[in-house]
């Protein structure tokens, strides 16, 4: 019980300062302050107050442990003869040693891995921009006729389907903008093989008339409906009409997408035999250590290589 109370003041003082929710609010509790822990933020932000209360904690928890320390020495002096109760002072003193290391050690390691974690700041929010207005520019010509698709993208926002915001290509040809276009009835961005991120896509295509297939919309609804239903393990779409891929790509045509699965490579196998369907060409695509791609039936196969790369399951239509 002692181990697991000082092992759980040692993840608080962790991993408190990672997670911070900026928010308008006063603080009138003071922690106190040593210069010994760095320097003594204003604590009447939120970034502050969780240094100071991770300062505050860092103290608190080394002094525990070195009570832990001394507490496991007088015990082991006095149980001479009693292997129990030594064995159960060597684990006090053993654990209060780790649990310091560990904590003292914390500021180091997440530094090493990212210094980002351990600066906390006040976050910034940037004026969101209309996605339609940055593709179409409010140009009608950029207007997609096809009611249908609009209609089909709109439903499938409604799912709650996991679109990708990344984009490998130009902003605005990630799935997430792709379908937001799209359901606002206007023409997608549709990159080229040679795309990168200040060219190569264009709304509607090279001809100005490529959208997303209906049949694509409607075969996303289905088996995000049959994740909502448990029968589809969790999925990402990303990829649509942006990216890199072969010239010749069905995704440039509006008929394609590549998902990705959360989970092993079972999961994926019964993700691939829910997206199969009478006009759906489906298979795991990878890229192997040679850098070749890759098509397989069996979604196991990504994973008896660690060099295998791009590993997400490509689907597209058939008529």
């Amino acid at each position: 019980m002692r181990r697991l109370i000082f092992i759980s003041l040692i993840l608080l003082c962790l991993f408190l300062p990672l997670v911070v929710v900026h928010a308008e609010v006063k603080i009138n509790f003071s922690f106190p302050c040593s210069s010994g822990f760095g320097d003594c933020p204003d604590q009447s932000t939120i970034p502050g107050y969780i240094v100071r209360l991770y300062q505050f904690g860092l103290g608190i928890s080394g002094i525990l442990g070195v009570g832990m320390i001394v507490v496991g020495g007088i015990l082991y002096a006095t149980s001479v003869g009693k292997p129990d109760k030594q064995g159960e002072a060597k684990d006090m003193i053993t654990s209060a040693l780790w649990g310091i290391l560990l904590l003292f050690g914390a500021y180091i390691i997440l530094n090493t891995i990212n210094p980002r974690l351990v600066q906390l700041g006040e976050p910034t929010v940037k004026q969101a921009t209309s996605t339609v207005s940055q593709v179409g520019n409010g140009d009608s010509s950029y207007k997609n006729p096809d009611e249908v698709v609009m209609i089909l993208a709109q439903k499938l926002l409604e799912t709650g389907i996991d679109l990708s915001s990344y984009a490998s290509c130009m902003m605005y040809s990630d799935p997430q903008s792709i379908v937001g276009v799209v359901s606002a009835g206007y023409y997608p961005f549709v990159c080229s093989s040679g795309c990168n991120e200040q060219s190569g896509c264009w709304a509607g295509g090279e001809d100005g008339s490529t959208s997303l297939s209906k049949y694509l919309l409607s075969e996303l609804i289905r088996i995000q409906e049959d994740k909502i239903r448990g029968d589809m393990p969790n999925f990402t779409v990303i990829s649509l009409t942006g990216g890199i891929h072969d010239p010749n790509s069905r995704h440039y045509q509006g008929t394609a997408a590549d998902l990705i699965v959360q989970g092993n490579g079972e999961d994926w196998n019964r993700a691939l035999e829910r997206v199969q369907a009478y006009y759906v060409w489906a298979k795991c695509e990878y890229k192997n250590a040679e850098n070749e791609v890759v098509f397989t039936e069996n979604c196991e196969d990504m994973f008896s290589d660690s060099k295998n790369s791009n590993k997400h399951i490509h689907m597209h239509i058939t008529r």
